[in-house]
């Protein structure tokens, strides 16, 4: 008996740390938005150099990483060949969705816009692509998402949040970097078995680096003024809320439910906004703030309803 309770208490333990990892991992997530504004507004790099560099310089650390904890599987390429670059031209959009989008609306109404609003458009492309049936539940939290996402843009008292051209341009953008990652997610699901989770990330990445790289060398650009603030930014951006990040929140996910890790990601979107009003003196006002609850609100529903999706941004 003894024995058993000493198990069980470790047991606990383990997954009392998993959720810290979880945690922390969407905490960094948050910081890489206000990181791209500075850049934005530095005139530095845009979405696509930023998009680059934070994927290039992050995929030999992941790769360092993911060897540590596991060989590479020897099949892992030949039976995921096309499913990886799918994901990987997935990530490259959604990279430059979510940084241009940034660089229109902000931080705060930017990482709402397209990180909540991820879980309720993958149970949307689910329905036709896999079947799934979308149930009350999903039917609410979508709801809720369509009414939160218009509170938040209506709402935001942001000194610099753009007018009606610029809204425009930013909630496509927004939400067309959200369609990217639930896209990423269902895709992931034809992933073999042979496949780790911390390695498919990481040839993800790679794959969306190098196509993001052919651009950035088509316009013949792409290496941001030489500035220690510019490179501190980025280095930020690869270092920790990517690298560590992914490595922690796979490392952390495995040992806890997908409803807890969808709840603990929701630090995420929360981290984002403290920061730009903090750093950026970004504002959401009452109603904002209110469809910014809504909307949080709909992710936790869906990750309760076990449809949220296990893969970060």
């Amino acid at each position: 008996m003894g024995l058993k309770r000493w198990r069980s208490s470790g047991d606990a333990g383990q997954r009392l740390l998993a959720g810290w990892m979880v945690l922390l991992a969407a905490s960094l997530w948050g910081t890489a938005g206000v990181a791209s504004r500075w850049i934005h507004e530095a005139e530095t790099a845009d979405a696509i150099d930023i998009g680059f560099w934070r994927l290039g310089l992050a995929v030999p650390l992941l790769f360092l990483v993911a060897r540590l904890q596991s060989p590479l599987p020897g099949t892992m390429l030949k039976q995921n060949g096309m499913t990886l670059l799918i994901m990987g031209l997935c990530l490259a959009g959604f990279q430059v969705g979510y940084f241009a989008a940034i660089a229109t609306l902000g931080v705060a109404v930017a990482t709402l816009l397209a990180i909540c609003t991820i879980p309720v458009v993958a149970a949307l492309l689910a329905w036709p692509w896999y079947g799934e049936a979308i149930t009350p539940w999903a039917a609410l939290a979508l709801l809720g998402a369509v009414i939160g996402a218009g509170l938040i843009v209506t709402g935001a008292e942001s000194p610099d949040l753009p007018g009606t051209g610029g809204l425009l341009l930013g909630l496509p953008l927004a939400l067309g970097a959200s369609f990217c990652f639930a896209l990423l997610t269902l895709v992931s699901r034809r992933m073999s078995h042979s496949a780790t989770p911390l390695w498919s990330a990481t040839f993800t990445l790679a794959i969306a680096a190098l196509v993001l790289g052919s651009f950035v060398l088509l316009r013949s650009g792409g290496i941001p003024a030489n500035t220690g603030g510019t490179w501190a930014a980025l280095a930020w951006i690869a270092l920790l809320p990517t690298a560590v990040a992914y490595a922690l929140f796979y490392a952390g996910v495995r040992l806890i439910t997908s409803a807890t890790a969808g709840m603990l990601i929701l630090a995420e979107p929360l981290t984002a906004n403290v920061l730009a009003w903090a750093i950026h003196g970004e504002r959401l006002g009452k109603l904002g703030w209110s469809g910014a609850a809504l909307l949080l609100s709909a992710m936790a529903l869906m990750a309760w309803a076990g449809r949220q999706p296990r893969s970060p941004k």
